[in-house]
């Protein structure tokens, strides 16, 4: 079942799926004020702290679609501990910006035919592209540009291959034969 939403309804709250201390997810009313709408532009550390249920948008240049909303937290930098979501089409085809954000924290590909559990992306981190811009209406929104993975810590460095001994070397000068 999908959440219709009407344009300016007035509400002042917005509800997110986010884990809670327990470790357990549960739907949370988020005042707006606490969400930045004035996030700055470009890259930035973030972990994927809340999901909206999809919703029905319907617009006259785009008709109706399924879309959902991603709550984001700023891990590091200037603005670290600032909140701010991006508005997604519930798609996870090839070009779908969706995806691009998926496969950021999953740090790989998606499989064909595969579903993402979002409880299980919730706390993990990607680098995303942001840029701010004002809607038709006159409000901030913020607005995905790109996605890309945190770097993961190195794996630890293999063992310098063995090199090829010349002839020489491999006899030991001091054995008597």
């Amino acid at each position: 079942m999908a959440l219709t939403i009407s344009a300016s309804n007035g509400s002042t709250t917005a509800t997110y799926y986010m884990r809670q201390k327990d470790g357990s997810v549960a739907l949370v009313e988020l005042q707006r004020d606490d969400i930045n709408d004035a996030i700055d532009d470009g890259e930035k550390q973030v972990a994927l702290v809340g999901y909206s249920d999809p919703f029905e948008l319907t617009s006259e240049q785009y008709g109706t679609r399924n879309m959902i909303r991603l709550l984001f937290r700023v891990t590091d930098g200037e603005q670290k501990g600032e909140m701010f979501s991006c508005l997604y089409g519930v798609s996870l085809g090839q070009k779908a910006k969706l995806r691009e954000v998926v496969t950021a924290i999953l740090n790989r590909d998606l499989r064909p035919g595969e579903g993402v559990e979002f409880d299980e992306l919730l706390m993990q981190r990607a680098i995303i592209g942001t840029k701010a811009e004002m809607n038709g209406k006159g409000y901030s929104v913020v607005r995905h540009v790109s996605a890309r993975p945190v770097k993961r810590s190195a794996a630890p460095a293999a063992a310098a291959p063995a090199q090829k001994a010349s002839a020489d070397e491999l006899w030991d000068a001091d054995i008597t034969y």
